[in-house]
């Protein structure tokens, strides 16, 4: 498994539109992070108006503004475009010489896809606190919604980006399930899309496929988790099945 996933890992950074996807995203944290030292202020909308920004609450604002285009744009085109580029180029024939077993390989290459979403995220989460510290030295550490008494504001930063991670992670396996069925990364990537679109409209719970953020900020609102992590993690358990159950079937086809 070692040789295994070496070899995904070396595959995967040599595509440069991995690379310049994964360059667009940190520049859409510095972007984020710019725009809100200028204007000095964060916005909920009518949750709790505007707040004066501070170390606290500026990786909460930061993480508001790339959550949207973060998981509905960027992360779904870096998944699709790797994902579906094996199957345009042909290069899951090869899997069937090699002596591993066809669900290492989709498991290696998911493993992959989650290593570097949990890279962008953990960028996301070293800039915005790092931002915090140099660009509000002397404000105080308070975090939006969140009882300090009840949870400290950087173990309250820290858990809201593990769960956006998380979100991103169900994102990554439903996009996984797409791709076998839809092999051009533009028609998947559309499916994807609409497809988040649709069942978001049935439950609020699928909110985490669209914007995660919206949906970890109304926990922390209303105290009640088990919503954000039925809808996530059975996500994750269902689509990681059915993607694998996919992949081997398809690959057997060929």
């Amino acid at each position: 498994m070692g040789g295994l996933w070496k070899s995904e890992m070396e595959r995967m950074w040599r595509q440069k539109s991995l690379i310049i996807l994964f360059l667009i995203g940190l520049a859409l944290i510095a972007y984020s992070l710019i725009k809100l030292k200028l204007r000095g202020y964060g916005d909920y909308g009518s949750a709790t108006g505007r707040e004066l920004l501070n170390r606290g609450n500026l990786p909460w604002y930061l993480l508001d503004s790339i959550s949207l285009l973060s998981t509905t744009i960027l992360l779904p085109l870096l998944y699709t475009d790797h994902i579906c580029s094996e199957f345009r180029s042909g290069a899951y024939r090869v899997y069937l010489q090699r002596p591993y077993r066809m669900s290492q390989f989709w498991l290696v290459k998911l493993g992959a896809l989650v290593v570097t979403t949990l890279g962008f995220v953990a960028m996301a989460y070293l800039m915005s606190s790092i931002g915090a510290l140099f660009l509000f030295p002397q404000s105080s550490e308070a975090a939006p919604l969140v009882d300090v008494k009840q949870m400290g504001s950087s173990l309250s930063t820290l858990l809201i980006y593990i769960m956006f991670a998380l979100a991103c992670i169900s994102k990554l396996i439903i996009t996984g399930v797409v791709c076998l069925y839809f092999g051009r990364s533009i028609f998947a990537f559309v499916v994807v899309t609409v497809f988040s679109l649709i069942i978001y409209q049935f439950h609020m719970g699928f909110l985490i496929l669209i914007d995660p953020f919206q949906s970890i900020r109304g926990a922390f609102q209303s105290g009640k988790f088990s919503e954000f992590w039925i809808f996530t993690l059975g996500s994750i358990g269902v689509g990681g099945l059915w993607g694998l159950a996919g992949w081997c079937r398809r690959v057997l086809k060929k």
